[in-house]
């Protein structure tokens, strides 16, 4: 096969001088090929804002759904835990369930942000006309608006049904969910994208036996409140996470599954 083309190339090659230029079918080209490339110039790119809500059409009514239903489980999870552990044990293991669905909350998105890649999609969204990083911060921004949602939710359910205080509750849903933004984002910004689902599932592995490390041999740590410093803490991580996506919007396209920023 390599030989017959060898063989073709090198014809071709040889009887180009033969034939002499077509000038008049280059006359007629080159005002077409200048009249596409000022349409393709003058070509309005669409705003963000629309990008967005064509993407929640597209995509945001399965992701919540699928959100809604993780809520519905992690708040049966929270009600088994507390009326398992009533009393003094529930002072730390209803905290601790409360820091592991904060984690799992960013995990389940996991796969979401992984499609195109799962699917095979990945060279031809960027090979489309809109970025591959749009793409990605509107998906994080349909994910992101649900789990702020889910964390609303939770924090209000556990009030109600645990009756521990609300700045403990707070503490311990938003302190893991932050760190774990912050990790992932980080991951998303400056890794492979191909390496996300591995390096972000292995992340929240860690976390999560953070959290246990903590029940299991640090128990006073789930007697804390939310202070002003937990409350500087959190300011830090979240500036950092607008960091980490304003590092993502500029990254502008894939080699092999690596971004390079722009």
């Amino acid at each position: 096969m390599k030989k017959l083309l060898k063989q073709t190339l090198r014809s071709a090659l040889q009887n180009c001088e033969k034939h002499p230029d077509n000038r008049e079918a280059l006359t007629r080209i080159l005002p077409l090929a200048k009249q596409e490339y000022r349409a393709r110039a003058q070509r309005q790119s669409i705003p963000f804002g629309g990008f967005l809500v064509r993407q929640i059409r597209f995509l945001g009514k399965r992701v919540w759904f699928s959100q809604a239903l993780l809520l519905l489980l992690l708040c049966l999870l929270v009600n088994t835990g507390y009326n398992i552990r009533s009393g003094i044990t529930s002072l730390t293991f209803v905290p601790f369930l409360l820091g592991c669905c904060s984690v799992l909350l960013l995990t389940a998105a996991v796969p979401m942000l992984y499609r195109s890649v799962r699917f095979q999609m990945l060279e031809t969204e960027a090979a489309a006309r809109f970025s591959v990083s749009r793409l990605l911060l509107a998906r994080l921004c349909i994910i992101g608006s649900g789990d702020l949602v889910m964390l609303t939710a939770l924090l209000l359910f556990a009030i109600q049904k645990s009756g521990l205080s609300a700045g403990g509750i707070l503490l311990y849903l938003l302190v893991p969910f932050l760190l774990t933004a912050s990790g992932y984002l980080t991951i998303l910004a400056h890794m492979a994208y191909r390496l996300f689902p591995y390096l972000g599932s292995t992340l929240s592995a860690c976390l999560l036996a953070g959290l246990y490390y903590l029940k299991k041999w640090q128990p006073a740590f789930y007697g804390h409140t939310f202070t002003p410093g937990w409350g500087m803490i959190c300011l830090i991580l979240l500036l950092f996470c607008m960091r980490q996506v304003k590092t993502i919007s500029r990254r502008d396209r894939f080699m092999e599954g690596q971004f390079h920023l722009g």
